[in-house]
């Protein structure tokens, strides 16, 4: 007869639990998804904005918007002409849909912007129309 020999063991592994707060899921989304840069979108909106005070005389110069938003001199005058970008720019990129090299600190780092839309197209890298 065979006998059974049954064996107790116990292991002491060291381990430290970290809590790293909440899981984030892994998200895969496909390489032509929409791409939300927020920087870049801030950018526009606040062209917008100051564009809008300006003529709507709620405020009556750039040095003001400067004082107020704690911005060095010269910045506004760099940033307004973002007001006037084509329609189909300023959505593509509110939609996250800009050309992949289009930044904030490109669009900032223009020494100037044509006020003609295919020109416009053109120096960002959108398709014609």
């Amino acid at each position: 007869e065979k006998a059974k020999l049954q064996i107790h063991a116990a292991f002491e592994v060291p381990f430290q639990k970290r809590q790293t707060g909440r899981a984030r899921p892994i998200i895969i989304v496909p390489p032509d998804a929409p791409q939300l840069d927020q920087d870049l979108i801030n950018l526009v909106a606040d062209a917008k904005k100051w564009s809008d005070e300006l003529l709507e005389g709620k405020t009556s110069t750039i040095r003001q918007i400067e004082d107020r938003e704690g911005l060095r001199s010269g910045l506004v005058s760099r940033i307004l002409p973002l007001a006037w970008l084509a329609p189909d720019i300023s959505t593509a990129i509110l939609e996250g849909r800009q050309p992949q090299h289009l930044t904030a600190k490109k669009l900032r780092s223009l020494p100037e912007l044509p006020l003609d839309w295919q020109e416009q197209r053109k120096i960002l890298g959108f398709p014609h129309q």
